[in-house]
């Protein structure tokens, strides 16, 4: 069975909601034992996530739409960080060529 482009991405956000959920809890008691869960745990149950798919749309629950929310704030700010970084490197880059250039005009007239 071909499987839709949809069901891959809801699939992919579905696993990144279910991790922030399970996030702080990687043992669960039973019978007074600990038990580890598994990290690469393919099978999501989207409902229990909070996520519907319909014919032409995704429907999310308060709690996914807002786990996902989050995320996307946190990819923006790395995002934003970066493109400032790069940024500022340009214009040091470009600060240094100048005073690299007034230096060897410098050094040529005192010659």
């Amino acid at each position: 069975r071909k499987v839709k482009p949809v069901d891959t991405l809801v699939k992919s956000i579905a696993l990144q909601i279910q991790s922030t959920n399970s996030e702080n809890l990687d043992t669960t008691e039973e019978n007074g034992q600990k038990i580890k869960k598994k990290d690469n745990e393919t099978d999501v149950d989207l409902v229990s996530v909070g996520i519907q798919v319909g014919k032409t749309k995704v429907f999310l629950r308060r709690h996914a739409y807002e786990v996902l929310e989050r995320l996307r704030g946190v990819k923006m700010s790395n995002s934003a960080v970066k493109l400032q970084a790069a940024g500022r490197r340009y214009i040091a880059q470009m600060e240094f060529k100048e005073a690299i250039r007034a230096a060897i005009l410098l050094q040529g007239c005192a010659r």
